[in-house]
């Protein structure tokens, strides 16, 4: 699942956006954002220009008088399979119960937010989660691919290339996971670690690795320490796997794998943080794990 409602109504842009109706669908994909202020007839030629996973930005101008005419707005929404609508509060502050009812029933959220919120701030915003989004999943389906498939070495380095585009000279890998979904805090840690420490964060099922420079940071425990405590209050608990120490980018591949190898051993032994260097007594027990 990509980006929902929820988490657009999570940007700071939107704190004080107001839900009309639709709750239960606050966890609709959103897949693009559009702008329209009048409904679109199947006859119509616009008609094509809209697509499933739409969230609407609109001000309600043209309908704001007449109850048919925002209501069958609405309707034409939800049959489009549109995501959710942000109303402009100008021109309408509440919505007729009928309306209410119609998105309650088909769980279509209609939001109000402030008119004066710029469309081009709101558009650019909502267009980047769901461009980051679309990012963080191919980044995770490269991984995916890198750990669990055979690859060529011609394919092994273009994937090294995409996720690491500037492999060290010499460095660890280390990969997190958190003790439950953590989807919703991935932007801010993201954003916190590379802000500080110029590292980025790769997505990966629930957690995501890091590719720690060693010879930009020569005390590994010094910067785990402060890395672990900058991390956001809301970060759910979480374990550590960290590699052995590599030198090249060949052993990208070998790195990740001993980094989540030695989280999983962490998962069995209770320890937060684990280095695959320090458990040798799990080395020939990992390759049994499944």
């Amino acid at each position: 699942m990509g980006i929902e409602v929820k988490d657009v109504l999570a940007l700071d842009l939107l704190a004080d956006a107001k839900l009309i109706a639709g709750k239960a669908g606050l966890d609709r994909e959103v897949l693009r954002v559009n702008f329209t202020d009048c409904p679109l007839e199947e006859r119509d030629p616009g008609y094509s220009l809209v697509q499933k996973g739409d969230m609407y930005i609109l001000s309600l101008y043209i309908q704001s008088q007449n109850e048919k005419e925002l209501y069958d707005l609405i309707k034409f929404y939800i049959q489009t399979g549109s995501a959710c609508c942000l109303a402009l509060d100008t021109y309408v502050k509440d919505f007729p119960d009928s309306i209410k009812r119609l998105a309650n029933k088909y769980k279509y959220p209609i939001v109000s937010i402030r008119d004066d919120i710029p469309y081009a701030t709101l558009i650019q915003k909502i267009t980047n989660l769901i461009m980051t989004e679309q990012l963080d999943m191919y980044t995770e389906v490269k991984l995916h691919t890198l750990l669990h498939e055979q690859l060529s070495p011609g394919e092994q380095k273009d994937t090294w290339s995409y996720l690491v585009p500037n492999c060290p000279a010499r460095y660890v890998c280390l990969y997190i996971k958190f003790s439950q979904a953590a989807k919703n805090i991935f932007p801010h840690l993201k954003g916190s670690i590379f802000s500080q420490f110029r590292i980025s964060f790769l997505n990966y099922r629930n957690g995501g690795f890091l590719v720690i420079d060693l010879g930009v940071y020569k005390k590994l425990d010094h910067l785990l320490k402060v890395l672990l405590n900058t991390l956001p209050p809301e970060v759910p608990d979480y374990i550590l796997g960290i590699s052995n120490v590599a030198n090249r980018a060949e052993r990208l591949t070998e790195a990740f794998r001993e980094a989540v190898d030695a989280a999983f051993v962490g998962e069995i032994t209770g320890n937060r943080i684990t280095h695959y260097e320090r458990i040798p007594i799990y080395h020939l027990l990992l390759p049994l794990r499944e």
